[in-house]
């Protein structure tokens, strides 16, 4: 879990720098499988107020701590089976949930947010994509209040962190 922690705090320092270099900026945070347990397990640890008006949208997929007892559980998953390294509890997403912040993906049979199968394709990043992309891509924007431009006539920017290096180069 080594890895988790230091993604946990190359994500809290990106986002400290961003709230304080562009106090009008919305973030989107976007994560599949240690990416998702990542950003998840930063706002359950920190979630200063200075974030709160910054942060428009949490989007995860193929959550390792997928809890599918939370309304902001989304997709094919079986009800009552949860991630394989347990289910979040849900006081650790209050905010996002309440504030309509979250929405966590999970597929049917995916052995990482649906302990117990064995078989890796069910977490492919690409199904994901195809399944719930359109869905993600749209919440977001709406979070966003998009399509809008700036004054300057440039869209808003969102950045993803890749701290697992899945992503390739």
């Amino acid at each position: 879990y080594s890895s988790v922690r230091e993604g946990v705090g190359k994500l809290t320092s990106a986002i400290d720098d961003e709230v304080s270099r562009c106090p009008s900026q919305k973030l989107v945070l976007a994560g599949y499988s240690q990416g998702a347990h990542v950003i998840l397990d930063t706002l359950a640890a920190r979630f200063p107020d200075s974030w709160k008006s910054h942060i428009a949208a949490v989007v995860t997929f193929g959550n390792p701590k997928f809890n599918s007892r939370i309304r902001p559980s989304f997709g094919s998953f079986g009800y009552g089976v949860n991630g394989s390294l347990g289910a979040r509890p849900p006081e650790q997403t209050d905010y996002l949930s309440t504030n309509r912040l979250l929405l966590d993906f999970c597929r049917s049979k995916d052995p990482v947010c649906q302990r117990g199968n064995l078989n890796a394709s069910y977490h492919a990043q690409s199904a994901y994509v195809s399944d719930y992309g359109e869905i993600a891509a749209g919440f977001a924007a709406n979070r966003l209040g998009w399509p809008k431009r700036s004054a300057g006539g440039k869209l808003d920017l969102a950045f993803v962190v890749d701290t697992t290096g899945s992503m390739g180069s």
